[in-house]
């Protein structure tokens, strides 16, 4: 794949809420190298702070993966891993490094104009998000420190990635993203509480 020129020419695509985080049927155990990226919009997502479980109604989902932290680090820098160019699929791959600030920048008005954003992104140097001007009045969701997904079945049956199929993920359950804390920004700053005006269903415990 050719290296893009600007970071519009990424291929942040539109993926299935499964496969964007990262679940594969069949698989029986976590794939600690995913390295996928792209966005979704589900009708729900969970996200699990430890201390409370809230329910974002139909939100904008983007997954990203974060570069790594340094002591001096001022922002989140993301990583996008992209196949070889022809030619080069012996070489090693290099990542295309992009500010997060950025990233949002440009990519969030060429995406559809959804409910609240939510950042499927590990953020292990625990840096505050800004909210960005792109989003204009809908608060953004980000995680403090490394985050997991989980598909929760209807019978209480948990799953990390890879452990649901295609099957059980149709009979019913619901996504979560679990993380260290997660914290709302709005145009005003970031909202203590953790709740927000476009949280339909509240917090879940």
């Amino acid at each position: 794949m050719p290296r893009p020129g600007s970071i519009l020419e990424l291929p942040f695509a539109r993926r299935p809420l499964f496969d964007l985080l990262g679940f594969e049927e069949g698989r029986a155990h976590v794939d600690v190298d995913y390295a996928g990226f792209g966005w979704a919009t589900p009708a729900r997502l969970w996200l699990d702070g430890g201390a409370a479980t809230r329910c974002v109604e139909r939100p904008l989902v983007l997954a990203l993966h974060s570069g790594a932290a340094t002591a001096s680090a001022k922002e989140l820098t993301l990583e996008f891993w992209l196949p070889p160019e022809e030619g080069d699929e012996e070489r090693d791959p290099a990542p295309i490094a992009v500010p997060l600030a950025a990233f949002l920048e440009r990519w969030l008005p060429a995406l559809p104009l959804a409910g609240p954003i939510v950042l499927a992104l590990c953020n292990p140097g625990r840096l505050a998000v800004a909210h960005p001007r792109a989003a204009g009045a809908r608060p953004l969701h980000y995680a403090v420190g490394d985050v997991e997904s989980w598909l929760e079945l209807d019978d209480g049956v948990a799953g990390g990635p890879g452990l649901a199929g295609e099957d059980e993920l149709a009979a019913g359950g619901r996504f979560r993203l679990a993380a260290e804390a997660w914290h709302v920004t709005s145009p005003g700053g970031e909202v203590a509480s953790g709740r927000d005006p476009w949280q339909a269903r509240g917090t879940h415990g």
